[in-house]
């Protein structure tokens, strides 16, 4: 009995493994930003790897205008141009009934009224559906929410809004990920395993 509690408090101090990121170029490192000025570029969405949009997705180079990166060394603005609100989305391949934390950064471009719609999507209709509109120039900020997937395809997608003076939202970090088991679950269902077989030994 000590050695099955002992199996078992080991695993519940043992680290869970690091979760992969399932959205393909979060940061918009690629396509490369040509050097030179103006460090942004306008690009084909079939240009930029795993995205697609409605428009072209614009994507600066840190520090350009004094608008330094989240992480890296690009970001992405999410802005309305032509008609209509801009798209920015991106379908991953998950499992239904798996649960996946998303998170991601962002920030205001010129005026703190900026504000975009966040989705996660599914069979079904939309598993997360936000309005974001707390950021602030000169600053980043962070989003962290979860869903539970539906079905094996997921998109995830950023949505222009445009009230009026607003020019445009920045983008980085976008992240989706498996929020794994803990690393003592496994570990803990062999020890009670082993300890009702012990029992029925007696």
């Amino acid at each position: 009995m000590k050695t099955i509690l002992l199996i078992a408090a080991l695993a519940f101090t043992t680290p869970a493994t690091a979760a992969t990121n399932l959205i393909t170029d979060g940061g918009f490192e690629n396509p490369k930003v040509s050097k030179g000025k103006p460090s942004w570029q306008p690009f084909n969405p079939s240009l930029v790897p795993g995205w697609g949009g409605s428009n072209d997705v614009e994507i600066w180079n840190t520090t350009f205008l004094g608008v330094a990166s989240y992480e890296g060394i690009q970001h992405a603005e999410l802005n309305s141009t032509g008609n209509g609100p801009f798209s920015l989305y991106q379908d991953i391949t998950t499992v239904a009934g798996q649960n996946y934390q998303f998170s991601f950064a962002y920030r205001a471009r010129a005026n703190s009224s900026e504000s975009f719609r966040v989705a996660a999507s599914g069979a079904g209709g939309d598993l997360i559906s936000t309005l974001v509109d707390d950021h602030v120039v000169g600053q980043w900020s962070t989003y962290t929410d979860s869903f539970i997937a539906t079905n094996g395809l997921t998109t995830i997608s950023f949505t222009s809004v445009s009230p009026g003076g607003t020019v445009g939202n920045f983008l980085d970090d976008v992240r989706v990920s498996a929020v794994p088991l803990p690393a003592a679950a496994p570990l803990f269902a062999s020890a009670l395993g082993l300890l009702g077989f012990l029992q029925s030994r007696r």
